[in-house]
């Protein structure tokens, strides 16, 4: 029994491999069983039609002997001389019958004179017209007849009949088939060999992609699976491959997330435990004391904002981040924001500038989160840009594509092609001194993604940067819910 969660173990010609090869085996007899059977239906109806035409030619050939030469005299007379002659050139028994369908001469010596007029042709001869009949004698050998009425001046006087065995053709069917057999049983053999081929070279593959999926679940993400064949088979192999690889990296992004946020958490704990514990001990100078304070509650913001993050990552990641959204006006947001981050620039020697248009068309968002794109936009531009630099915070319209853009661009020293790469991926700390956990610009990308809006940035080396943020100007439904 499988073990609950688990795939469970295929025997070596089990599942798929199997069933391959039983359905491959069928397939192939049937085929091979319906090819023969055709055959030799084809070769019998072939000869059949054969000997059918050469016996017509022939009754039609003695009938019209009879008409033109022997009708002066009665059939009774003539009907040794017309048997003899015509059974000389057939190797069919020939048969001339009166009107009554009586057997008046017959080229195999038979002593009995039987009745022939109940059989088909002969009754079908009788009436006038040529027939054809084949059936089985008493001991049941095959034959076929063909009968054609002797006429004089329209009236008829009898009928010829050929008759011939039919045991020789069902004799050469007979051995024809044997060999059809043989020779149906070798390739059915040959067939089944290769199918049990094909499906070695479809199941192994997959019996290896399956332990290579095995050891990815188990969490050996360095396992790779060879591409055998350049098949949909090799495609999937290719593509798992491709997951594990995926799945190291962000094993590893996840390894440097959270080194990047135990090292932001600690920083502003000891910082907090340190300046507690010197307070602690007593010291009475007002100047020291407002120091510590004011770097205690720096510090607890900044803490209280980086565990609001990653909240909010933790809602974002199960699908929980809401917005509230309304009519917003972006260059009053943009204003109060900026004027919140002016003290912080002035401190670090920058200068923050506002570049906004004085009438803007109004957005359906929400403006808590618009306000919190900004802030982690601004902080990374401020916390990166060299002291003299200047941040500028801008905005505009789009018309031809109805969009709305805001943005941040600094003088700072850039973004490099591989943070512009991984630019707002999720567990992808950034690679400068003093970047942080990578948690800021994943939460920005992921609340413009809810508003329908795209966040994009240009930068070079040593040349600043700038991070710009697009919304749709209308098809936002009102709802509270992402």
């Amino acid at each position: 029994m499988a073990t609950p969660g688990r795939p469970s173990q295929l025997r070596p010609w089990a599942g798929i491999r199997g069933r391959l090869a039983g359905t491959y085996f069928l397939l192939v007899a049937v085929t091979v069983l319906l090819i023969s059977v055709a055959l030799l239906t084809a070769v019998r109806q072939y000869y059949l039609d054969n000997i059918r035409d050469i016996l017509d030619q022939q009754a039609g050939l003695a009938a019209q002997f009879y008409q033109s030469y022997l009708g002066k005299n009665p059939l009774v007379q003539e009907a040794p001389d017309l048997a003899a002659a015509f059974s000389a050139t057939t190797a069919a028994a020939v048969q001339v019958l009166d009107s009554s369908g009586r057997v008046l001469a017959d080229s195999t010596a038979a002593s009995d004179r039987p009745n022939l007029s109940s059989a088909p042709d002969v009754a079908r001869a009788l009436a006038g017209k040529a027939a054809t009949y084949s059936g089985s004698t008493a001991r049941g050998e095959p034959y076929l007849a063909v009968a054609a009425p002797l006429a004089v001046d329209g009236t008829v006087q009898g009928a010829i009949r050929f008759v011939t065995s039919l045991a020789p053709l069902e004799a050469l069917l007979g051995r024809l088939a044997g060999r059809l057999a043989l020779l149906g049983i070798l390739l059915i053999l040959v067939m089944t060999a290769v199918g049990f081929v094909l499906a070695h070279t479809i199941v192994e593959p997959v019996q290896e992609l399956t332990g290579v999926a095995r050891r990815i679940a188990g969490g050996d993400l360095t396992v790779r699976a060879r591409r055998h064949f350049h098949d949909e088979i090799g495609t999937l192999a290719e593509t798992l491959n491709y997951m594990a690889a995926e799945l190291a990296r962000l094993d590893q992004l996840k390894k440097e997330f959270v080194s990047s946020v135990s090292h932001e958490l600690r920083t502003p704990l000891t910082a907090i435990r340190g300046w507690a514990v010197s307070l602690k001990e007593g010291s009475v100078d007002p100047a020291y004391q407002e120091q510590g304070l004011t770097i205690i509650a720096a510090e607890s913001e900044r803490l209280t904002g980086l565990v609001e993050e990653l909240l909010d990552f933790s809602r974002l990641e199960a699908g929980k981040l809401t917005l509230r959204r309304g009519r917003v006006a972006l260059p009053p947001l943009l204003q109060s924001t900026v004027a919140e981050m002016q003290p912080r620039a002035r401190r670090l020697g920058l200068t923050l500038t506002l570049d906004v248009p004085p009438a803007l068309p109004e957005v359906n968002a929400d403006p808590a989160r618009l306000r919190q794109v900004l802030v982690n936009l601004l902080d990374n531009a401020l916390k990166f840009t060299p002291t003299g630099g200047t941040v500028r915070v801008f905005a505009g319209l789009d018309a031809p594509e109805g969009r709305l853009t805001f943005g941040v661009a600094d003088t700072g020293p850039g973004f490099t092609s591989e943070e512009l790469a991984r630019l707002g991926r999720r567990f992808a700390p950034g690679s400068r001194p003093g970047a942080g956990s990578g948690l800021g610009l994943a939460l920005v990308k992921e609340i413009l993604a809810l508003h329908g809006g795209e966040l994009k940035a240009e930068s070079a080396p040593g040349q600043g940067a700038t991070v710009r943020c697009t919304l749709p100007l209308d098809g936002m439904a009102p709802s509270t819910d992402v």
